[in-house]
């Protein structure tokens, strides 16, 4: 008995030196007895002071745990278990980073255990994520976590899932994360209601967010900066899978919606093609994984005055930074449509934006100055950093008209490729089946250049063909033309071109283009190179010998042509006329429709319209949109002649020609009878009447300026006439000789050619010492006779050209 009593003292002091021990070592060997718990999260405690009270509560002064990715420190804690109660005054949780925050996390699979009713009054969380602590106060029971603090959060902790409530704004964020600068106030402050479930392995949540408010866009090139007004009212959801960190965003209730009106485009040009409101629509989820993001279609839309519907299709997002996708386009802006589809791709290195089947079309444009039908241009480009532009447009155009011109059926193709998008390099292929100005038509159109754009400069070189050209009622026949010279783009269009044109007909010409004006010179050249110009002109015009040259100035603000020509020594016929040695230099401008042509001395050394004309002179002037002939001189048949004013027009007109020392034996061979010999000089006044049935002598006076002589020897055609009238021959006889003392003829010519003259001659016959006084009627189609005077001289010409070549 003794010895059992013994055995039980030393057992319960040794029990007691145990529990004294336990209780002095309890700290240590709570912590030892934790690792079992924690080593497979890698987490330990790393520090723990807690006393035990009475049998109904134990108080914690302090536990820190410790993870790669976190620190926690308590402060201040009681626990009651008994009441399942527990209260803690202070959490510090220190969030760190570490490599494995950018690996693949497994799914958790937890099974939480029950848990007391806690309270925790400062729950004070740090993380370089953050800009400042996050400070709550977080209460729990039966299996519901409440948190309070920057926001709100009821959360639903089951055994193996989480699920919450929250409602927030990003304005709650701002405190402690770093925010666009760009979000408003009235976007921060929009409040968002998220639903929140997490099971361990998939994390899904839904936002109902109502979202209006200005957002600034820092876009290059937009001064000052660009501000919409961003709405976005709808749901989104995420679902995140922690087996491979993939998932979906659903978007598609989520429709964002831009108001543009308070971002004016940036280039004054586009001005009117501001879409006023702008719309994003997802209508399918977008699926990504940590390599990537798909995004089945992304639909933007724009409102008047651009209709736009973009559709990007296919989107690849590659977190590496590569997109890819295809695109397709339809736009409309008043009568314009545009359409086309294409691809895309972005990376680091390089970016791509192609158009396989695009056109912009246009049914109809009507404005003050321009009217426009049925422009269709098909186009396909290639744009990417490395090779830079390749482009080919297919326009067509079937008419287009503009103050004072239009044209008709043309048509082109035009290569356009840029290695740096700084200088541009085109191709230009054109056709136009018709062209007209205010005084130029063109007819079958074909120009090919090469087009160099560099620096605000518009380099062009090439050449062009017309079918049909004609300036007023001048018929220019074909061109050809070469083109070279610079466009100045900016700040206005400055032309500076020159052109080396080439007509059909042979004439050769340079036209240098500047602005406002384009100046052309003709150089020193053969008149016989105008011959196509003339006989088209006036049929039977055939020019011989002469040269020509000509300066000419044409202003497009008015389009007025101004310039001088020169010809010299230019020789000509027409029908049967014969002019020769003809020189004029005529300073001219043409405006309105109106030649005003400066008063131009004209020479012409002969003229052979049956009578021989020599020596002739005059000046050529306008007048009142008329051009006429003052001055007029020459020497006719020995003597002279005189014209006051000859107006060129179809117009009735009165003139006086005077005709001073006429020899009369020239006069008497225009009748080429033989054996009559008329000697003496000769005046004549002839008051000349033109209008449209022809030219008209009326009382005109032809007389003698001294005495004659009148001799009659051998003439057959007078001797018939004594055989014919015998009781005249007396009288008719002393015409034989007759020295004339005067001569007086009334003389007058019909419009139809046929001459009149009423002649009276006195004189005397020296012998038989007989005055004379004889009056005498004759008429005659002068017309007749000199187309006879003519036909005569065209046989003698031919008979001795004929001669000529038989004696070769």
């Amino acid at each position: 008995m003794k010895k059992a009593v013994k055995w039980s003292g030393i057992l319960l002091a040794l029990l007691c030196i145990l529990t004294l021990l336990l209780w002095w070592g309890r700290h240590p060997v709570t912590i030892w007895l934790s690792g079992f718990f924690l080593s497979p999260y890698q987490a330990s405690l790393t520090c723990l002071d807690y006393e035990l009270g009475t049998w109904r509560h134990i108080k914690i002064n302090r536990l820190c745990l410790q993870s790669p990715q976190f620190s926690v420190n308590l402060r201040q804690a009681l626990w009651q278990p008994f009441d399942n109660q527990l209260q803690i005054d202070a959490v510090n949780v220190q969030h760190h980073l570490t490599e494995s925050d950018e690996k693949t996390t497994g799914p958790v699979d937890w099974q939480i255990p029950p848990l007391p009713d806690t309270r925790v009054k400062s729950l004070h969380i740090q993380s370089p994520w953050l800009r400042r602590p996050l400070e709550f106060e977080l209460g729990y029971s039966q299996h519901h976590l409440t948190l309070s603090g920057p926001w709100q959060a009821n959360l639903e902790l089951n055994q193996q899932s989480i699920s919450a409530d929250l409602r927030w704004s990003l304005a709650d964020l701002s405190a402690y994360l770093s925010l666009p600068d760009a979000l408003g106030q009235d976007l921060l402050n929009s409040r968002i209601d998220s639903r929140l479930h997490f099971d361990g392995g998939v994390f899904n949540s839904s936002h109902q967010l109502a979202l209006n408010g200005p957002l600034g866009l820092p876009l290059p090139g937009w001064d000052p900066p660009c501000t919409v007004a961003l709405q976005a009212t709808g749901r989104a959801a995420l679902s995140l899978s922690l087996r491979d960190l993939g998932g979906e965003l659903d978007l598609s209730g989520l429709p964002l919606v831009l108001d543009l009106a308070a971002c004016p485009l940036p280039w004054p040009a586009m001005a009117g093609y501001q879409p006023q409101r702008l719309s994003i629509t997802l209508p399918a989820p977008v699926v990504f994984n940590t390599q990537e993001a798909r995004l089945g279609e992304v639909q933007v839309r724009t409102e008047k005055p651009l209709d736009m519907s973009l559709d990007l299709q296919d989107l690849l997002v590659s977190f590496t930074g590569k997109l890819t996708g295809q695109y397709q386009l339809q736009a409309s802006y008043q009568d314009w449509q545009a359409q086309g589809k294409g691809g895309l791709l972005w990376n680091e290195q390089a970016w791509r934006i192609s158009a396989d089947q695009a056109k912009l079309s246009l049914a109809r444009l009507q404005t003050a100055q321009l009217n426009l039908s049925q422009l269709e241009v098909p186009l396909q480009f290639t744009l990417d950093s490395q090779s830079g532009l390749n482009a080919t447009l297919n326009p067509s155009l079937e008419n287009i008209s503009a103050e004072p011109g239009k044209a008709q059926n043309l048509s082109g193709k035009l290569v356009v490729t840029s290695s740096d998008m700084r200088q541009w390099i085109g191709d230009l292929q054109f056709t136009a089946q018709h062209i007209t100005g205010q005084s130029l038509q063109l007819i079958k159109l074909k120009h090919q250049s090469r087009l160099v754009y560099q620096q605000q400069k518009l380099g062009l070189e090439g050449s062009s063909e017309i079918g049909s050209a004609s300036y007023q009622a001048f018929d220019l026949g074909s061109v050809q033309a070469s083109h070279r010279g610079n466009i100045i783009t900016a700040p206005q269009i400055t032309p500076k071109l020159t052109h080396q044109i080439s007509l059909g007909a042979g004439i050769q010409a340079q036209a240098n283009q500047e602005t406002q004006h384009v100046s052309v010179s003709i150089p020193d050249q053969p008149v016989t190179a105008l011959q196509g110009l003339a006989s088209r002109r006036l049929d039977g015009l055939e020019l011989t010998d002469g040269r020509w040259q000509a300066e000419l100035d044409y202003q497009f603000s008015d389009a007025s042509l101004s310039g001088k020509a020169r010809i010299e020594r230019l020789d000509l016929s027409y029908q049967n006329y014969q002019f020769e040695d003809l020189s004029l230099a005529p300073d001219f401008t043409f405006s309105s429709g109106r030649l005003q042509l400066r008063p131009t001395r004209v020479t012409l050394n002969k003229a052979d319209i049956g009578l021989p004309l020599t020596d002739i002179h005059a000046q050529l002037q306008s007048r009142e949109e008329t051009l006429e002939l003052t001055d007029i001189e020459g020497k006719v048949l020995g003597g002279t002649f005189s014209l006051p004013q000859l107006t060129l027009n179809d117009q009735p007109q009165q003139m006086e020609l005077t005709m001073t020392g006429l020899q009369a034996d020239k006069l008497a061979s225009l009748q080429q009878q033989s054996g009559i010999q008329l000697q003496g000089e000769l005046n004549a006044v002839l008051p000349i009447h033109l209008d449209k049935q022809g030219m008209a002598i009326k009382q005109g006076r032809l007389t003698n300026a001294g005495p004659g002589k009148l001799r009659i020897t051998d003439s057959q055609a007078f001797d018939s006439l004594l055989a014919s009238q015998p009781n005249l021959a007396p009288m008719l006889s002393v015409l034989k000789n007759l020295n004339i003392n005067s001569l007086d003829s009334r003389v007058s010519l019909q419009p139809d050619g046929w001459l009149s003259l009423d002649m009276a001659i006195k004189g005397r016959n020296p012998d038989k010492q007989q005055d004379v006084n004889f009056n005498y009627t004759h008429e005659e189609n002068i017309f007749t006779l000199l187309r006879a005077l003519r036909l005569g001289e065209e046989v003698q010409q031919k008979v001795e050209q004929s001669i000529k070549e038989n004696t070769r």
